[in-house]
């Protein structure tokens, strides 16, 4: 089945995580990557120690999008596309139950993927033999996704020490 846990809120990476700890503790092998966002969070330390986990990593220095030129854009594009390539290969060759694309919704947002390749991308890990469970994250509900998911949570922000000028913290916020 496949997940999708989007929206403004704070808890979207903590969701995936908790479920696919659950799945883990269960017995399941979990594939874990993270698009937008560099090898530093913490989560990353406590996953890599777990047995059933199995973590991919990402680039070594991330800018915000917003920071990057058209041409790092556009190498951050080709990026993803042979990353989802190379996480098509792992799921295809080896006995991966869970896989967790943390930020997919936002690579879409972000004009570094498109929802054709991501949608072409889930089809491909759903046409492969046995059961698996997929979650996605995104800030931004990414509808042609939706229509694909049999869960859908909505994280609804009311209150963010952001707001108050409070700087992210390590632990909490990564």
């Amino acid at each position: 089945m496949i997940h999708f846990y989007y929206g403004d809120g704070k808890g979207k990476t903590s969701a995936a995580i908790g479920a696919a700890v659950r799945f883990s503790g269960a017995g399941g092998k979990v594939l874990f990557f993270q698009f937008l966002k560099g090898n530093r969070s913490s989560e990353r330390k406590a996953l890599g120690q777990m047995e059933n986990f199995k973590i991919l990593n990402g680039p070594e220095k991330m800018k915000f999008v917003f920071q990057m030129t058209p041409e790092e854009k556009k190498q951050m594009a080709e990026y993803y596309r042979n990353k989802l390539k190379e996480l098509q290969g792992i799921v295809k060759n080896e006995d991966i139950g869970m896989l967790v694309l943390d930020e997919a919704g936002d690579s879409i947002g972000c004009g570094l993927l498109t929802e054709q390749e991501i949608l072409d991308f889930l089809q491909d890990i759903m046409e492969l033999t046995g059961d698996r469970e997929i979650i996605l994250t995104g800030h931004q509900p990414v509808q042609a996704l939706m229509d694909k998911c049999d869960y859908i949570t909505c994280m609804e922000k009311k209150r963010h020490p952001y707001e108050q000028g409070k700087e992210a913290r390590r632990g909490i916020e990564y």
